[in-house]
């Protein structure tokens, strides 16, 4: 984790394996996620989901969407616990996966949302909208931007190659008044591939002209 500029607590560092044994427990009898092993799980999954770290705000609401088998969310959880995490996942199956995984490790500031993102109500937007690898940039961003608090951000994870994505949503991201705040690219360590965050927020000069 500190080759991602992250740093763990050994209480934290136990979390990441509880989560990594329920995983594996509910691997056995239903499909969460094809990357099983501990090595793997960790690189691809844990550190994966902890380079977003330095981007997100250290409090508020930040949603997961798409949630999958809890990632980025669950480490978001575990490594900003004055963060208010909201997992979001259609899936039944993952969603109950999210709800035991959150009993286990015992994250009191994430709650699951079983159900479409587009047919989420919350009273209070969020500060953070985070996806991992969930869908093409222009549909993430389609869902997201109504749940956008004025001063929030939305933070796509993709991989290596995002020029054609980022071509493909150019007319939603003019048409939700958004401009990208961060594009960064990096290498996962040991070997775990080429990564790209991409960061967007309200042009607010934009705004104030309309």
């Amino acid at each position: 984790a500190t080759a991602i500029n992250v740093s763990l607590s050994d209480e934290q560092v136990e979390l990441f394996f509880l989560y990594w044994r329920e995983l594996q427990e509910w691997n056995s009898y239903t499909n969460i996620t094809a990357i099983s092993s501990l090595r793997d799980t960790i690189i691809k999954h844990f550190l994966d989901s902890l380079s977003v770290i330095g981007s997100i705000p250290g409090s508020g609401r930040l949603a997961d969407i798409g949630s999958g088998g809890g990632f980025p969310g669950i480490p978001i959880a575990i490594v900003q616990p004055a963060l208010k995490v909201v997992l979001i996942e259609a899936a039944r199956k993952k969603a109950n996966f999210l709800r035991q995984a959150v009993r286990v490790l015992g994250l009191k500031t994430a709650e699951v949302y079983h159900g479409r993102a587009e047919t989420l109500s919350f009273s209070e937007r969020f500060a953070c909208l985070v996806s991992r690898a969930f869908s093409s940039i222009e549909t993430f961003l389609k869902i997201s931007t109504p749940l956008l608090a004025d001063d929030g951000i939305i933070i796509a994870m993709k991989g290596k190659d995002i020029e054609q994505e980022l071509k493909e949503a150019e007319q939603e991201i003019k048409k939700a008044q958004l401009i990208i705040a961060e594009e960064r690219h990096f290498v996962l360590p040991f070997r775990g591939g080429t990564r790209t965050i991409i960061v967007f927020k309200r042009n607010v000069s934009r705004e104030t002209l309309a």
